[in-house]
């Protein structure tokens, strides 16, 4: 059964505390705290799943074709469909993205595997994360729109 998933910015509250629980599996050792972006070039959305906030995945312009994404999702959420959904909905909202990129440290395992079911592993940076006063490795993977 297909459900039903909409886009809708998130709200401040919800952003900030949802983000904020699950900082320390997205943030480096000197990300400092975190503060929602205001900044045009930021968006903050919350996919929908028939009807239920199901996370914060957050779009930030790096240039005129290319997209970066950030996710945190609620927890039981399932990638694939919400990707599909976010392609969907980048393609009506601003049609000139011609591609999606995230980086993922490669010690966030349930984020590796996401992007690696759903997304082409681009490249890798070595040890240019230190989380937890450990360095790991940065993977690019990236999707066409």
């Amino acid at each position: 059964m297909s459900r039903a998933i909409e886009f809708v910015p998130a709200g401040k509250l919800y952003a900030e505390g949802l983000i904020t629980a699950h900082w320390d599996m997205v943030s480096d050792d000197h990300s400092g705290e975190f503060s929602l972006s205001e900044s045009p070039l930021v968006q903050h959305l919350c996919p929908l799943i028939d009807g239920r906030p199901s996370g914060v995945w957050t779009l930030i312009r790096q240039s005129a074709a290319v997209m970066e994404l950030h996710l945190v999702s609620a927890r039981g959420a399932k990638t694939g469909p919400i990707l599909a959904a976010l392609i969907d909905h980048i393609r009506t909202t601003s049609p000139e993205v011609s591609r999606l990129r995230a980086w993922v440290a490669s010690d966030n395992r349930p984020a590796m595997v996401a992007a690696r079911r759903h997304m082409q592993h681009i490249g890798t940076e070595p040890g240019a994360f230190l989380r937890g006063g450990k360095y790991h490795d940065l993977h690019l993977f990236g999707v066409a729109i």
